[in-house]
Parts: C-alpha cells; structure tokens; sequence
C-alpha cells in the first residue's frame, strides 16, 4: 500500500500547481439605487412590524418609505433638515 501512494507521490511531483482561482470581490453587488445608501437594522416589537406592513399596504408604498418618512418626522421635530429618503407625497390614486 505504502509503495503504490510513494509511486503517484513521484508521478505528482513534476506536475505544476495551478494557482488558486481568484476569490470573488463581492459576494453580492448593490443595485446602482444604493450604492450611496448605508442600511441600518433595529430591532421593534413584532405588533410594531405588523403595523408597520399594514400601513405600508393601506397606504401602497414601501415599509422604506415610511421608514424614511419616520426619519424625516423626527429628525424636524428635533431642528434638522429632512435628508432621509422617504417618499415625499403619497401616490394619486
């Protein structure tokens, strides 16, 4: 056994290694639309995302856009200009 694993040992050692493939850049790529946008993550009671949803879809826009529209609520409240992206008014029905 041992002399059979010696005899493809040698018949290996000539051979060239091939170089490692490249390891990809990104493993997922951001849309064009958010290139420029950092995400942030919370954490909210589940009636608080129930909620959440359910206005979104009275309302036909994103959960984004309310969320964006949230930020710009509190961020006046407090003296700041509105500069999170939200949705500005709602859609004609």
């Amino acid at each position: 056994m041992m002399a059979n694993r010696q005899h493809w040992l040698d018949r290996l050692r000539g051979l060239r290694r091939t170089q490692p493939a490249p390891a990809p850049q990104h493993r997922y790529r951001r849309p064009p639309s958010r290139e420029t946008l950092q995400a942030a993550t919370f954490y909210q009671s589940p009636e608080a995302w129930r909620q959440l949803k359910h206005i979104a879809f009275e309302q036909e826009v994103s959960q984004q856009a309310l969320v964006g529209e949230a930020l710009n609520a509190l961020f006046q409240r407090y003296g700041r200009p509105p500069v999170a992206i939200g949705l500005a008014e709602p859609p004609a029905v």
